[in-house]
């Protein structure tokens, strides 16, 4: 159990730090990579809209995969995916909100896409923080392991 606590806050750590890089790079980087991709022009300003507040959060998205493969990793893949459909039921409803009638356009959406995602992280981490008490990680738990970030690493960046 000490392991898996240990494993549990080195991804907490590395999904902070590669997070947060990704999203200044691909914040940094939109408007040369729009037009790499032959973005249309009279579309542009509506896509990068979308992509900026989608790129910012990333965070979101990343909070509930982290945590949601935790909870899977130990045997419990209900959780997260009642937690997923809650989201998505939220997304569209956020969806009509911001669109419909805050008239927020396409950003509106993108705000609907990592508020729901948002959602569902914290859902998780709420869940966790109340039910599964082996989790609770201790000052121990968040020291980095060298072979532990490795391997983690290892795994991640492929996938």
């Amino acid at each position: 159990m000490k392991g898996m606590r240990k494993a549990a806050g080195t991804a907490v750590i590395l999904s902070v730090i590669i997070s947060v890089t990704i999203t200044i790079v691909s914040m940094w980087d939109m408007k040369w990579l729009l037009p790499f991709m032959n973005t249309p022009k009279d579309i542009f300003a509506d896509a990068y809209s979308y992509i900026m507040v989608i790129c910012a959060g990333i965070a979101a998205q990343v909070l509930y995969n982290l945590l949601s493969g935790v909870l899977r990793a130990l045997g419990n893949s209900k959780i997260p995916l009642y937690f997923l459909v809650f989201a998505s039921f939220l997304n569209i409803l956020l969806d009509l909100l911001f669109i419909v009638i805050l008239r927020m356009g396409v950003a509106g959406a993108a705000y609907a896409t990592i508020t729901s995602q948002g959602v569902s992280g914290i859902l998780c981490l709420v869940y966790i923080m109340k039910k599964v008490p082996i989790l609770r990680l201790s000052k121990d738990d968040w020291k980095r392991s060298r072979s532990l970030v490795k391997t983690q690493l290892g795994i991640g960046i492929p996938m």
